[in-house]
């Protein structure tokens, strides 16, 4: 295991149903570079704290957290159950892990990089989760010295960033092909502000846990 602990951890609940969240972690298993680690199962932020903790502290060369993914579905105001409401609760407890000086985390879920759509301009309210967790883990040179950016993606998304296979389109559509040919287009989620179709790296907007 390397010094650095690169980490993907897909949430169990969720999903439409048991075979679609099978299917996301047999897809990431399967793709995952062994540079890697995969944790299966978590279904809570206590869980998932103890579960990295884990990962951490069975190398005896004690490494430090390099890249945090958690896979999920999302929105712009939460992911898995992380909302709004409670991401100061789970910035203090992902502030206790091991982190390295410099660290990532993406939350791989969709719009997490993204303002949801509202006549409110309270960023608390609108989002985007991604850079409401990174204020919420401020850099502190006395207490929590580490620089963090939280990734959020811009659109709806597929694959994930360990995986190398990530892809966003701005807004989805289905193609009902019962009532008409050619088969009528509906949009069934609308795009959000900011929304994109990208692959790779610009698949993120990325928010920096301090003026560093």
């Amino acid at each position: 295991m390397s010094s650095e602990l690169k980490v993907v951890a897909p949430f169990t609940g969720g999903w439409d149903s048991q075979a679609d969240y099978d299917a996301e972690e047999t897809r990431i298993v399967r793709n995952l570079p062994n540079t890697w680690e995969i944790i299966l199962g978590y279904d809570n932020l206590a869980d998932l704290i103890t579960k990295v903790n884990q990962l951490l502290t069975i190398n005896p060369g004690n490494p430090c957290l390099k890249v945090l993914e958690i896979v999920a579905h999302g929105n712009p105001i939460s992911i898995n159950d992380m909302s709004r409401l409670d991401v100061n609760n789970w910035a203090a407890q992902l502030k206790t892990l091991n982190w390295c000086d410099e660290a990532e985390i993406y939350l791989s879920g969709c719009n997490t990089g993204l303002p949801r759509t509202t006549r409110i301009q309270d960023p608390a309210r609108v989002g985007p989760i991604a850079q409401q967790l990174a204020e919420a883990m401020p850099f502190d040179a006395q207490n929590f010295a580490h620089k963090i950016r939280v990734y959020g993606s811009k659109g709806y998304l597929s694959g994930s960033h360990g995986e190398g296979n990530e892809k966003i389109v701005d807004s989805f559509n289905e193609y009902n092909f019962a009532l008409a040919w050619p088969p009528v287009t509906r949009t069934v989620w609308q795009r959000y502000p900011g929304g994109s179709n990208a692959t790779g790296n610009a698949c993120w907007a990325n928010f920096k846990n301090g003026s560093w």
